[in-house]
């Protein structure tokens, strides 16, 4: 079955039976499906249209049957823009900042992250993973590429640490 976006068809029973990235073994179930999402969500644009023409590809959400690490398999590095218009954060709403901190309270009570090691992909300057931590009392290493020391709030502590 294939599904066209704009970026090209993709060819979902391929991504199912692909081997997964951490284990190395095949068998994989889908598990979420979304069609033609912005490759970037957090650019900033100088126009509505720069925004609107801005590429899109599709997002799917696989997980591993054997280790449980789940991944985009639609994962397309050369669609990447990281640079210094990459702003991330949302930190000054204190809407989102409620939203973000009933979230990973949840998530620590449903999963009981406590005392844990915790790994972010994609932390930007890290101030969920950082909140996790604190609530949980665990520790987290948090890789970015766009990560840049100078504009996190998120210090690094002895609980967190942050890899460019």
């Amino acid at each position: 079955m294939a599904i066209e976006t704009r970026t090209g068809p993709i060819n979902i029973a391929a991504a199912e039976r692909k081997e997964c990235p951490v284990c190395g073994k095949p068998g994989s179930e889908t598990i979420y499906r979304q069609e033609s999402v912005p490759v970037h969500s957090v650019l900033l644009f100088r126009s509505r249209e720069e925004a609107l023409n801005f590429p899109r590809g599709s997002l799917t959400l696989v997980r591993c049957d054997a280790c449980g690490f789940v991944w985009n398999a639609d994962f397309d590095e050369s669609a990447m823009r990281y640079s210094a218009e990459y702003e991330e954060t949302q930190g000054f709403s204190e809407t989102f900042n409620g939203f973000q901190r009933k979230l990973a309270e949840r998530l620590v009570e449903r999963h009981g992250l406590r005392q844990k090691k915790l790994i972010e992909i994609g932390c930007g300057k890290g101030e969920f993973l950082t909140l996790l931590c604190e609530l949980g009392r665990n520790t987290g290493v948090g890789f970015d590429p766009a990560y840049v020391r100078e504009r996190s709030r998120s210090r690094e502590s002895r609980r967190v640490r942050f890899i460019r």
